[in-house]
C-alpha cells in the first residue's frame, strides 16, 4: 500500500484495478464536475461491469442524473487512514478532460449565440 502523499494512480498498485481497490478496502467516491452531485461508488457493481482487472483511472462516465451533461470524476482514499481522497486521473487524462470541457463550453456558447 502506498504511504503518505504518494497515494496516486501513477504509483499505487492499490488503485490500478478495481479488484485491487476491493482487496485493500479503498473508498471510492464519484463526483460530477457539472452539477456537483457525489456518491460512494459501488465497487462490486463496477467489478461486474468492468471486470476484476478494470480500472477507474482516467475513466469519466456521464453523470447519473438524467438532466446533467457533466462528467464523473472518481476519487479514492485508503480505508484505514485519514488521507484526503485523490482524483483517479493521470496528467495525460487531466489534459484530455480539460479539452473535452472546453469543447462543451464552445458548443454551449454557439447554441446560445446562434
Amino acid at each position: 500500500m502506498a504511504t503518505g502523499g504518494n497515494f496516486t494512480p501513477e504509483n499505487s498498485d492499490e488503485l490500478a484495478t478495481i479488484g485491487g481497490m476491493i482487496k485493500h478496502g479503498t473508498i471510492v467516491t464519484a463526483y460530477c464536475n457539472m452539477c456537483g452531485a457525489s456518491k460512494l461508488a459501488n465497487l462490486r457493481k463496477l467489478q461486474e461491469h468492468l471486470g476484476d482487472a478494470g480500472t477507474l483511472i482516467d475513466r469519466h462516465p456521464q453523470c447519473w442524473r438524467k438532466k446533467c451533461d457533466g462528467e464523473v470524476l472518481f476519487h479514492a482514499k485508503p480505508r484505514d487512514r485519514s488521507t484526503p481522497s485523490r482524483p483517479l486521473v493521470t496528467v495525460k487524462g487531466q489534459v484530455a478532460r480539460f479539452r473535452r470541457r472546453g469543447d462543451r463550453i464552445d458548443r454551449y456558447k454557439a447554441l446560445r449565440n446562434g
